[in-house]
């Protein structure tokens, strides 16, 4: 039995450490990488998304383009389409994973305002504000207005995309400036997977070489599997408590979305 719990041990913390290796990476690679224009393929949003679409159709929304985006180890979130609203100041980014949609206005000043339904992250400073409304898209536009009209008063009036040559502009801006920001939450729980996978294989590593020397077992453990065990739980239990801080952090934006609805 304790050879079972040992195996789920290594291969919980293995998978959560290489999945942080890999949220660590990307973080890294943001403010260089680079979606590209994918217009001229004609994609088709997916099924999934169609709601959405109709909807941003019904609100005025008109189809900008498409772009791709390029991940590390031929990773990717599929196309994105981008949407604009008839001034063109308002973007609106649908990606085939989530059924949501994510409103973007930038100013000349390099300051942005972004809304995403139903996911995102809560971050408010003086030229950046992200925020996340989980009800409908319907609130999640009218909350994102609300919040383009405080920031005109200190950025000046919004700038216009119009054509995905401008966008892919705007976008290469957003990522130098914000985006890195926006994912710090994650990347910090991501390091912590890696910094406990490490700890891990050190532990193993330590415990194989006093098993090879025949060193005496310490009198806290019955032998070296034990011991080894016990090494490898302050690992498996960081891991755990990142993924619940992760959930927590993902259901402390739900509610802040919420309280924000109840006061628009």
């Amino acid at each position: 039995m304790e050879s079972y719990f040992f195996s789920i041990l290594v291969v919980f913390l293995v998978f959560s450490g290489v999945t942080g290796g890999l949220g660590v990476l990307i973080y890294m690679g943001v403010p260089k990488r680079r979606p590209t224009d994918a217009s001229h393929l004609n994609l088709e949003p997916p099924a999934n998304t169609q709601t959405s679409v109709d909807k941003l159709k019904s609100m005025g929304f008109l189809r900008l383009g498409e772009t791709y985006l390029r991940m590390p180890l031929a990773m990717s979130p599929g196309p994105t389409w981008i949407f604009v609203n008839e001034p063109a100041t308002i973007l609106a980014e649908i990606v085939e994973i989530s059924p949501g949609a994510f409103f973007t206005t930038v100013f000349s000043d390099g300051s942005v305002v972004e809304t995403g339904y139903p996911q995102g992250e809560d971050i408010s400073t003086t030229d950046f504000l992200s925020q996340t409304v989980t009800t409908n898209i319907d609130n999640a536009y009218q909350s994102h207005l609300q919040c383009v009209d405080e920031f005109i008063i200190h950025h000046g009036e919004p700038q216009a995309v119009k054509t995905i040559q401008e966008y892919l502009l705007w976008d290469g801006l957003y990522r130098t400036r914000h985006a890195q920001r926006k994912m710090r939450r994650v990347f910090i729980i991501d390091l912590a997977q890696v910094i406990a996978l490490i700890y891990g294989i050190m532990a193993s590593i330590v415990v194989w070489q006093l098993w090879l020397r025949h060193a005496p077992v310490p009198a806290w453990v019955i032998d070296w599997d034990r011991g080894l065990f016990l090494l490898l739980t302050p690992a498996f239990t960081i891991s755990v408590l990142c993924i619940l801080i992760n959930i927590q952090g993902s259901r402390h934006n739900r509610k802040r979305a919420k309280a924000a609805n109840q006061k628009a």
